[in-house]
């Protein structure tokens, strides 16, 4: 008599309950680490941005307390640094001198349209005074995300409160203006927290909004809303950073 296995070959077929546990456990644990390893980089591009924040901030109080005057606005820079500035004849009439600034406390145009001038001296200066740490063209250092960051007094654009103090400015070039987003507003909180009061459009660091890319015009709420941060991850922040 022949005898039957209703259950000869199932073995052969499918996965058991354990094994497809055991994948979506090893599925999630990939996940994890995924994106266990993007908020670490996150963690570090923060402390890396904040850090320079502060660099400049000292380095720039240090220049002060040893020169007496602010760096790239000595009326006087030549007399200790020398003739630094070589290849910024644009700027001669204008900050008397080469290198000289206008004196009136803080970066600014040294009195004519080219807003960079001061800026030009604040790099060259702390670079001759073996203070400035890096730099990429006279004005321009890097910034957040590979953004531009450069020195002028409050915001170019004039989209913040008038301090007239000097300013760390990171952004985007677009169209020649430094108005492009260099960060999100995720990133924008996490920064102003660590040195500032968590607020966009108060205290020390100032979060603004940005132009949308080949653009000038600035999108209003593209990095803060009603004073407080907008929650996404995209660059639509640029900001001014007030050392003095």
């Amino acid at each position: 008599m022949k005898k039957y296995w209703i259950f000869s070959y199932s073995n052969n077929k499918g996965f058991a309950l354990i094994e497809i546990s055991m994948v979506i456990v090893i599925i999630g644990l990939i996940i994890s680490s995924i994106l266990f390893g993007k908020d670490l980089i996150n963690a570090a591009n923060i402390r890396s941005a904040s850090a320079q924040l502060e660099q400049f901030k000292t380095i720039f109080n240090t220049f002060k307390l040893k020169y007496n005057c602010e760096a790239g606005d000595c009326t006087n820079a030549t007399s200790f640094l020398g003739n630094y500035m070589q290849n910024n004849n644009s700027c001669d009439s204008l900050t008397n001198g080469r290198g000289n600034g206008n004196g009136n406390g803080m970066l600014d145009n040294g009195g004519s349209t080219h807003w960079y001038c001061e800026g030009y001296n604040a790099v060259e200066s702390l670079k001759t005074a073996n203070m400035m740490p890096s730099k990429t063209t006279y004005e321009q250092l890097l910034g957040i995300n590979n953004s531009i960051a450069f020195f002028y007094h409050d915001d170019v654009m004039g989209r913040a409160p008038v301090k007239n103090k000097s300013t760390l400015t990171w952004a985007r070039d677009n169209m020649g203006y430094a108005v492009g987003g260099a960060f999100s507003p995720v990133e924008g909180l996490s920064i102003d927290i660590k040195i500032d009061d968590g607020i966009p459009n108060k205290g020390n660091f100032i979060s603004l909004d940005t132009a949308a890319s080949g653009s000038t015009t600035i999108i209003d709420d593209s990095c803060s809303t009603n004073g407080v941060y907008n929650r996404n991850e995209t660059y639509t922040c640029r900001s001014i950073f007030y050392y003095q």
